[in-house]
């Protein structure tokens, strides 16, 4: 678990930086009026129809790339063109969903219209989706590879970095009437490029960009196994995405691109608590791979069982300093009425993601082994459930019913996922600690409401932050209901000592 904390501090804190900028946007630029709003709902609808577009066209290349990179690497040889493969693979998938999306565009329009899913969006920003869909498969794939050289600290900052700075500076520019809003989405375009040559570039520091295909290594046997895995690959990922992505796609197109960019401001302030998640699997999953390929259950059964005490305490402790101070947060925006709608958003989302961390990486363990057709499977039901859930709670609690929505999904997902690894693997992950988190975490943020305000809002703030760090974070650190934060947090604080005697010193 050692090198996983390392890099997946290092990615948190990387993607962190980049998510400050995030929020700091969210609350003082992006709010600033409906245009603004607006513009910001409309690229991120676009961003949202790409990833879900990419996934098709991306051929089940991100499912591949670590769960067969094991049987392809050998340094000398390049890994035996495993990279030019994937590569090939992706061109042949975007062709072959390019000409299925063009055939099929009449009857989906019809679906669509017959769910009350407006198709106008889809059409305007046609050039721009398409682009970003381009340019979304690569990204992955490159991020994706890096990982399996235990490396995910540059893609990432490359990556969030790059959209967290330039998407306010476009906006602002729109807000000052310097930009139009077609020309913020072509530059947002041109990012997207941007980052996909930077990808590619780590790549052939760490030498592992080698563009040559090699399919000797590939026997029938293994086509087989690939094939079967890579298409469901594609219906996990595009299940996966409609399962947590469709939210932002049916507010915008269901009511509109201003109640969107409240949405999206709200789920990017909520989902900060998912950070070191996404960190912990990109590093994992490698190591899971490995253990699955060399049957070692008492290794995956202790990543397990660590990942979710400590993603409960990371997740709990970042939840509870936005929810205390949500009010405050809001004003701070200059546009309270519009983004207070936002509030229900961040309490349902974030009880969601708070389940979701507390189970752990256990969507890792049945997607790298023999059994990740039941995955597949889980994540298309409840797909499906999300979208009807949505169409259901949207005209009636507006971007509440989507947040809802979303909520409900992502308990049944991972109450599903924990039955069957219990039943299949004898696994779980809860310890007696996960309980004593979840306790201290409710009596803190009940204690909180009762602080009385001073009126003023940077104020409030603080006081609020340092009472959550009071009664949340320095006791789980004390009591050390994550070893490996706890350990984190000891030896950085001794660090710090040793530098501050060494500065005073001289």
């Amino acid at each position: 678990m050692g090198i996983i904390i390392r890099q997946s501090i290092k990615s948190s804190i990387a993607t962190y930086f980049g998510t400050g900028i995030g929020v700091l946007s969210s609350i003082f630029i992006y709010p600033a009026s409906a245009a603004s709003l607006a513009l910001y709902g409309t690229i991120q609808f676009i961003i949202d129809a790409a990833a879900l577009l990419a996934n098709f066209g991306s051929m089940g290349v991100n499912a591949l790339t670590i769960k067969f990179f094991p049987e392809f690497e050998d340094k000398e040889r390049q890994n035996h063109g495993f990279l030019g493969i994937l590569i090939l693979l992706s061109i042949l998938g975007m062709l072959i969903s390019g000409l299925l999306v063009f055939f099929l565009r009449a009857p989906l329009m019809q679906f669509g219209a017959w769910l009350d899913i407006s198709s106008d969006l889809f059409k305007t920003h046609t050039i721009g989706i398409l682009a970003i869909t381009f340019c979304t498969i690569f990204i992955n794939l490159g991020i994706n590879y890096t990982s399996n050289y235990k490396r995910i600290v540059v893609p990432k900052m490359i990556q969030d970095l790059g959209l967290k700075i330039t998407l306010p500076i476009f906006i602002l520019a729109f807000t000052w009437q310097l930009l139009e809003a077609t020309q913020v989405e072509y530059l947002m375009v041109g990012v997207f490029f941007l980052i996909l040559i930077c990808i590619f570039l780590y790549l052939v520091y760490l030498g592992g960009l080698d563009w040559k295909a090699n399919f000797s290594r590939i026997n029938k046997g293994l086509a087989k196994r690939m094939g079967v895995f890579a298409a469901y690959g594609i219906l996990s990922g595009v299940s996966g995405l409609l399962m947590l992505r469709i939210d932002s796609i049916m507010v915008a197109t269901m009511i509109s691109e201003e109640a969107n960019g409240i949405y999206k401001i709200s789920s990017l302030i909520i989902l900060t608590m998912a950070i070191p998640m996404n960190a912990i699997i990109k590093i994992s999953d490698p190591i899971i791979s490995r253990a699955w390929k060399d049957q070692n259950l008492k290794e995956i059964g202790e990543l397990y069982r660590k990942s979710s005490t400590t993603l409960l305490v990371a997740g709990m402790f970042i939840f509870l300093g936005i929810w205390v101070s949500v009010e405050e947060l809001f004003r701070l925006t200059g546009n309270f009425e519009a983004m207070i709608l936002g509030r229900y958003v961040i309490l349902f989302i974030g009880l969601g993601k708070l389940f979701d961390l507390m189970s752990g990486i256990n969507g890792s363990i049945i997607i790298l082994s023999k059994y990740f057709r039941f995955h597949l499977i889980t994540v298309m039901v409840l797909a499906v459930a999300n979208i009807i859930l949505n169409i259901i709670l949207i005209p009636k609690y507006q971007i509440a019913g989507a947040a809802l929505a979303t909520m409900i999904s992502l308990m049944l997902y991972n109450l599903v996922k924990f039955v069957f690894i219990w039943w299949k693997f004898k696994m779980q992950p809860f310890r007696f600690k996960v309980f004593k988190v979840l306790a201290l975490g409710a009596l803190s943020a009940w204690i909180a409401f009762y602080i009385p305000s001073t009126n003023l809002l940077l104020l409030d703030i603080l006081i609020n932050s340092l009472w959550i760090c009071l009664s949340f974070f320095l006791p789980a650190i004390y009591f050390r209901f994550s070893e490996e934060i706890s350990d984190f947090y000891f030896v950085t604080l001794k660090a710090i000592k040793l530098y501050l005697n060494r500065l005073f010193s001289k």
